[in-house]
């Protein structure tokens, strides 16, 4: 928490996000956060990731610090929030695919799919995008024909997460 807080502050940073998933990649994320807010209480911390998806509205029952969590596909969620951050004038309230907490009370805006995979943008792996990947890191492009799954296993959440449809991307844009 304290190397992600000094970074934070020599980025100038406005946000810090968090995946979460299961067992420590839950609770782990958790103390980070509320030892960051401790730190600096200005800082607006974000979450999302399958522990979002699975639990939504309850994740909050374990008091975590996070100004606002994202669910379901973030994409454009969490930019429109980073952009609310820095002052776009949109209220959190009105972005979907988010859950925060609002006078007390725990609120979850509307569902919005991504349902045109070939308008995201591709991915970036340069070193000033991605820190990461200079000389740490292996480099393991994804290819991302498809996303969802129709087939509600009762084991998998996947479903949960994609709505039980699959969104193919075109051919030509899985080549590029």
């Amino acid at each position: 928490a304290g190397e992600i807080a000094q970074i934070a502050r020599e980025r100038e940073a406005d946000c810090v996000g968090f995946k979460l998933w299961n067992g420590p990649g839950f609770t782990i994320p958790v103390m980070i956060a509320r030892e960051l807010k401790r730190l600096n209480p200005d800082l607006h911390i974000a979450a999302g990731g399958p522990q979002v998806d699975y639990f939504m509205k309850n994740i909050y029952a374990v008091d975590p610090p996070f100004d606002f969590l994202i669910y379901a596909e973030g994409e454009a969620a969490l930019l429109r929030q980073v952009e609310r951050i820095g002052g776009s004038g949109e209220g959190i309230g009105e972005i979907p695919n988010t859950i925060y907490r609002a006078g007390g009370e725990v609120k979850k805006t509307a569902l919005q799919r991504v349902l045109a995979l070939d308008t995201l943008p591709f991915p970036a792996y340069d070193n000033e995008s991605y820190p990461a990947m200079a000389g740490r890191k292996v480099l393991f492009p994804v290819v991302e024909e498809s996303r969802g799954c129709d087939n509600f296993c009762t084991f998998c959440g996947h479903s949960v997460k994609s709505g039980g449809e699959i969104i193919a991307r075109s051919p030509q844009r899985v080549v590029d």
